[in-house]
């Protein structure tokens, strides 16, 4: 007996480590539309309507003591005729992890501004615009959540080659998210350096700032986001205001978005909802406006169909208001 606890205790003390757990997930969203914006009027099968199509690859590995390591590489693809695989183009980080938090390096794979503005109930068709949110080259830190609040910073630091411009692509993002119960709350702000930008664009095609930018230019994005669940009803609310100091100009303009959302489920998994997203192109002095339904039907856990109609509208330059009608079916794996 005496022999057998002294073998298990030297089992015990030289245990291999458990292996890696590695991990391949993703979405795929395909769908079918009719798009009519007068000439450019057009019958397609598209991709990405309302989520967009990646891979993800994760891993993590359980180093003792509290700490983990792991890694994230997630890839976009098209399902359409771009359906060639752009591999870590959504971000692609080594993490370390504990009680103090997370640390990660490489290209980040999300911000929480990019999750602000994608927060439509519509999911893609209430996207607010955005600039470039996965710094390459960079690292971050994201607390632990306290009381509800998880806080995060991340910096890009941008592309250091001898002859180009100090700083080039640099990028600083801060922000705060609260979570407790029904309701979900988050903001940040993001500070960007010679992004070399031909324009600031709109999410979901709701339009486009077309600046100079130079190796000078400072960018600041805000955003914030509320979203509030009773019972089968969510509602949500977002907000994102882009400025450009640009010395081409010598001014501060940009683009500010306000979005407004709910959803309703109506059980035995169909949901509906709608968003309004409202734009403003200060450098064009253009309006833009979005509103948009979607109906989703749950075939299973992982897959669902739906159909989805969007209408955008214009001010003062010159376009035709554009609507989109789809059906389409997504696949979770």
């Amino acid at each position: 007996m005496k022999k057998q606890i002294i073998a298990a205790a030297v089992a015990a003390a030289f245990a291999v480590p458990a292996m890696a757990q590695v991990s391949i997930s993703g979405r795929i969203d395909t769908s079918y539309q009719s798009f009519d914006a007068g000439a450019a009027s057009a019958t397609r099968v598209n991709s990405s309507l309302l989520t967009t199509n990646q891979i993800v690859l994760t891993g993590s590995e359980d180093l003792g003591g509290g700490l983990r390591a792991g890694f994230v590489i997630s890839s976009g693809f098209g399902s359409d005729a771009s359906a060639a695989l752009d591999f870590g183009s959504r971000g692609a980080a080594v993490t370390i992890g504990g009680g103090f938090g997370t640390v990660e390096i490489g290209k980040t794979p999300g911000t929480m501004l990019s999750s602000i503005t994608a927060s439509g109930l519509t999911a893609n068709l209430g996207n607010l615009s955005a600039l470039e949110a996965r710094p390459n080259n960079g690292f971050g830190y994201t607390s632990p959540r306290i009381a509800g609040f998880t806080a995060r910073i991340l910096q890009g630091v941008g592309i250091e080659t001898p002859g180009a411009t100090k700083g080039n692509g640099k990028q600083t993002e801060i922000s705060l998210a609260y979570a407790s119960g029904p309701l979900s709350a988050r903001v940040a702000q993001a500070k960007f350096k010679n992004l070399a930008l031909a324009a600031v664009a709109g999410g979901g095609n709701t339009g486009a700032v077309a600046l100079p930018l130079t190796a000078e230019d400072d960018i600041t994005q805000i955003g914030a986001d509320a979203t509030y669940a009773f019972g089968a009803i969510r509602v949500n609310a977002r907000y994102s205001k882009i400025e450009l100091n640009t010395e081409a100009l010598n001014d501060a303009r940009g683009q500010t978005a306000m979005g407004f959302g709910f959803s309703y489920g109506l059980g035995a998994g169909l949901t509906m909802a709608a968003d309004y997203v409202d734009t403003d192109n200060e450098a064009a002095d253009d309006d833009s406006k979005r509103l948009s339904f979607t109906v989703v039907k749950d075939l299973s856990k992982r897959t669902n169909v739906y159909g989805a109609y969007a209408r955008d509208s214009f001010e003062e330059d010159g376009r035709d208001a554009s609507s989109t009608i789809a059906i389409g079916v997504r696949h979770s794996f």
